[in-house]
């Protein structure tokens, strides 16, 4: 046993490290990590702390995530953060989209504001295996009007 150390787990994906674009920036108050943290393959904390996490309060989160190269994609996993009593709500949607050229976009797959309230943090987007390299993220916020 080594003294003082310190231990993190990762969560490996196609994504994992894979360069990332924001089309619009998270809020001042929720903007502790660059966008890099969305594919770091460290899931955020619970109880949360705002370290590990984005949020976007004023503009939805669209993030395009280049894999590298063309590969097959099935799942996309979306980590969301629910914390009530700090006004952070589940999203009311999410879309993801898929391209092998980064302009032309088709649709992978899509919640509502019901679907995600029963899949809960963990929000998982299936579909049958598609070839692509590029992959686009919507993540539509609840606001602040519950």
């Amino acid at each position: 046993m080594v003294k003082n150390s310190i231990a993190q787990k990762f969560i490996i994906t196609k994504s994992s490290g894979a360069s990332i674009r924001l089309t619009n920036s998270p809020s001042s108050k929720y903007n502790y990590n660059s966008p890099y943290s969305l594919v770091d393959g460290v899931s955020g904390r619970i109880p949360w702390n705002g370290k590990e996490w984005l949020g976007f309060l004023d503009n939805p989160l669209e993030a395009v995530i280049d894999l590298g190269k063309t590969q097959d994609v099935s799942e996309v996993l979306i980590h969301a953060l629910k914390a009530e009593a700090s006004w952070i709500y589940l999203p009311k949607t999410v879309r993801v989209e898929v391209s092998e050229n980064g302009v032309d976009y088709v649709k992978f797959g899509e919640y509502n504001e019901s679907e995600i309230n029963q899949m809960g943090r963990m929000i998982e987007v299936k579909n049958n295996p598609v070839k692509a390299r590029y992959v686009k993220v919507y993540v539509e916020g609840t606001g602040v009007d519950r």
